[in-house]
C-alpha cells in the first residue's frame, strides 16, 4: 500500500534557548504525526511561529515575523502562533491579525495534538529525538518564576515557578541521549531553584548526579542559575566532575545598590565581585556569562559609570547587554525618572563595545592553549564544528577544527587554540582524541 504524500511544516523560534526547547517538542510532536520539516516556508502547508513577548523589541521582531509570514500566506496553509507574546496579547492579537489560523496559548499548547490534528502511527517516539548534524540538545527542567523584579514580565506571562518531575527529565534526558545528544543544556527560569518546590525537594545537585550516571552523555551546561540562590552542593560538584561544564550563566542584571534594590533585586557590585571571585578560585578556567540592564528609571551618570566599573573588574567572558524596556503590568513601568531612548542606546552600546574588547581578549589570550572541544558538525573534508566547554550552543560562538583524521558529531576531542575571530575560535586536533559517536551523514 502506497503511503500519501508527506506532510511538510516550516517552525521560526524567536527568543531565549527556553523557548527553542518548546519548539524542539514541539518539533519531535509533529514528527511522530508524519511531518517533515522544512528550511523554506513555500512547500510548507502548516507555519508556526514561537514568539518572544520579554521586551519592547522582541515583541516587534515577533509582530514582524507573524505579518512577513501573513503576506506569504495562501489559503491552503494554515498559520499557528503561539509563545510568550500570544501568553500576553492573545485577544489583541487575534483581532488585530486575523490571518493567523490559530493563536496557542500556554494551556493550548498542553492539547496541541488535538488543535493541530496530530495523530501518532507508533509508540515509540525515541526515534523522534534524533539530534541532527550537532552534538548538544536542550533540556528544560522548569519554568515560571516567583520572584518580583520589578522590571519584568516573566511571572505575569510563565505564573509561578514550576519544577519539571524528576523522573519526566531523566526520561527526556535519556531519550535525547540516545538520539545521540552528548551535551545537554539546562534551562528554565532559575534553575538554581530546581526542585525545592517538589514534594520530596529534589535539589538541583541531585539532578546532576542523575545526569551525570549517562555514559554516552559528555557534558552538562546549566544556564539561568541566580548568584544568591547558588547551591554550594552545586558548585561542588561542578568542581569535581568533568562532565558538568566549567560554565556559570549568572544574571547580575546591575552593579549599583540602589538600583538592584529599586529592581527588587539582590546583592551589589561588592558582593558579586567577592562571590565571583571565590567560584574562579575554585573552579579552575570556570567561563562567566551574566547580563545587564541599561536606562532604568533613575539610574544615574554615577549607577552608569559604576557599572562600567564593575564589568572592567569582573572581566566576565560573555555578557548581555539590554536597554531598559517599560513592560506594561511591572512596577518599574509606574516608576520616575524613565529614560529617554537615545540615552539607552548610547548607554548599551558603551557597555557593549566595553564587554566585547574583554570578551575577545580572552578568547586572543587562549591562543596556544589546548581545551577540550567536543564536535557538533562536518564543514568539508578536513573541517569540523565544535565548541570549547567555555562555549554555549548558539550564543557563546564556535570552534573550527582543522583535523586530517575524521571526525563525529558527538566526538570529544583535545584541541590547540591557533587563532580566533571575534567570540569564535580556529584549533588543531591534538593526537589525542577520547570518544567517537554519530557519523556524519
Amino acid at each position: 500500500m502506497e503511503e500519501g504524500p508527506q506532510k511538510k511544516a516550516y517552525l521560526i523560534t524567536l527568543g531565549c534557548p527556553k523557548n527553542s526547547a518548546i519548539s524542539e517538542e514541539i518539533i519531535r510532536k509533529l514528527k511522530r504525526s508524519g511531518y517533515v520539516l522544512q528550511e523554506e516556508i513555500d512547500s510548507s502547508e502548516l507555519i508556526l511561529v514561537n514568539t518572544c513577548g520579554f521586551i519592547e523589541s522582541a515583541k516587534e521582531e515577533s509582530i514582524n515575523a507573524i505579518l512577513s509570514l501573513t503576506d506569504k500566506k495562501i489559503s491552503e496553509k494554515k498559520l499557528v502562533v503561539f509563545g510568550c507574546l500570544v501568553q500576553r496579547y492573545k485577544d489583541d492579537l487575534t483581532k488585530a491579525i486575523p490571518e493567523v489560523d490559530i493563536m496557542m496559548d500556554f494551556n493550548d499548547l498542553n492539547d496541541i495534538e488535538k488543535i493541530l490534528g496530530l495523530s501518532y502511527k507508533d509508540n515509540d517516539k525515541s526515534i523522534y529525538y534524533l539530534s541532527e548534524n550537532r552534538s548538544w540538545e536542550y533540556l528544560q527542567i522548569s519554568d515560571g518564576c516567583d520572584r518580583k523584579c520589578s522590571f519584568c514580565a516573566i511571572p505575569n506571562i510563565k505564573g509561578r515557578y514550576r519544577s519539571n518531575e524528576l523522573s519526566k527529565v531523566i526520561e527526556e534526558a535519556e531519550l535525547l541521549v540516545r538520539g545521540g545528544a552528548r551535551e545537554l543544556t539546562l534551562v528554565g527560569q532559575d534553575t538554581s531553584m530546581y526542585g525545592l518546590d517538589l514534594h520530596n525537594k529534589t535539589g538541583l545537585d541531585e539532578l546532576l548526579s542523575d545526569l551525570a550516571k549517562r555514559d554516552d552523555l559528555r557534558w552538562i551546561r546549566i544556564m539561568y542559575q541566580q548568584i544568591e540562590s547558588l547551591s554550594s552542593k552545586v558548585m561542588e560538584k561542578m568542581a569535581g566532575n568533568p562532565k558538568i561544564c566549567n560554565y556559570l550563566d549568572l544574571p547580575l542584571q546591575h552593579s549599583s545598590r540602589k538600583i538592584l534594590r529599586s529592581m527588587n533585586r539582590f546583592g551589589d557590585d561588592a558582593i558579586f565581585l567577592d562571590a565571583i571571585g571565590r567560584i574562579r578560585k575554585d573552579i579552575d578556567d570556570i567561563a562567566i556569562r551574566t547580563s545587564v540592564i541599561v536606562g532604568y528609571p533613575g539610574e544615574s551618570e554615577s549607577d552608569f559609570q559604576g557599572l562600567i566599573a564593575f564589568i572592567e573588574e569582573l572581566e566576565p567572558d560573555y555578557l548581555g547587554v539590554f536597554e531598559y524596556s517599560n513592560e506594561e503590568g511591572t512596577k518599574a513601568a509606574q516608576m520616575r525618572g524613565q529614560k529617554s531612548a537615545s540615552l539607552k542606546r548610547t548607554r548599551a552600546n558603551t557597555i557593549r563595545e566595553i564587554a566585547d574588547r574583554i570578551g575577545v581578549n580572552k578568547k586572543m589570550d587562549m591562543v596556544g592553549e589546548e581545551k577540550k572541544a567536543i564536535v557538533d558538525s562536518k564543514i568539508e573534508s578536513g573541517r569540523y564544528l565544535g565548541r570549547l566547554e567555555s562555549q554555549a550552543p548558539e550564543i557563546d560562538g564556535e570552534t573550527v577544527i582543522y583535523s586530517s583524521k575524521r571526525l563525529k558529531s558527538g566526538d570529544m576531542v583535545r584541541v590547540a587554540i591557533e587563532g580566533t575571530e571575534g567570540y569564535d575560535v580556529n584549533a588543531r586536533l591534538c593526537n589525542k582524541s577520547e570518544m567517537e559517536q554519530v557519523e556524519f551523514s
